[in-house]
């Protein structure tokens, strides 16, 4: 299961989404989002997991990571994809996914982990409503073992590894053949 089943990541992957919010400079630590309970910026409104039982109210990024608020990860990959000024902006949800997409990547989530036994290879929603992916929903599917190199990455400040099951490889006799330690793939 560790290494072969595929899930929706759901509140673990905003992490990914918040690098992306601060990185793209579409909000910073401080600025806010008003959680109403409901997001209705498409035809068919998405919840907070809070509904019908109240909202959030204003939320800064880390108060939203300390609610697991849905509604403002809606709001912010909204605003991942708009481009143009006044009346000449528009939606693009490709926009929004890439922006997000190129933090998948950094995390090491959209790829296998390097582990040496078989392992399924991770689906990254890119073609989902970003909204959706923003909170670890649409199409996403990633392993156990992947979320863990993802969580590891945020853990220690950014290193990703390649991932080992092997510390070392010696004769019948115990002697060393090859010493074995995972490596880094990236920094983020």
């Amino acid at each position: 299961y560790a290494t072969q089943m595929r899930t929706a990541p759901g509140s673990t992957f905003k992490m990914v989404t918040s690098t992306s919010i601060l990185m793209s400079h579409t909000a910073g630590l401080y600025d806010t989002v008003r959680c109403t309970g409901t997001f209705d910026r498409f035809d068919r409104p998405m919840r907070c997991w809070i509904y019908p039982n109240g909202s959030h109210g204003e939320l800064t990024l880390s108060e939203a990571i300390t609610h697991s608020c849905n509604h403002f990860f809606y709001e912010m990959a909204y605003q991942m994809g708009i481009s143009g000024f006044g009346e000449e902006q528009i939606y693009d949800n490709q926009v929004a996914n890439s922006k997000m997409l190129e933090y998948v990547e950094l995390f090491g989530l959209s790829e296998k982990t390097g582990i040496e036994i078989e392992e399924s290879v991770p689906l990254v929603s890119e073609d989902a409503n970003a909204s959706q992916a923003a909170i670890g929903q649409g199409s996403h599917g990633y392993t156990t073992v992947g979320l863990a190199r993802y969580v590891t990455t945020v853990a220690n400040s950014g290193t990703c590894y390649n991932l080992t099951l092997v510390n070392k490889i010696t004769d019948h006799s115990g002697n060393l053949l090859e010493e074995n330690h995972a490596t880094i793939r990236n920094e983020v």
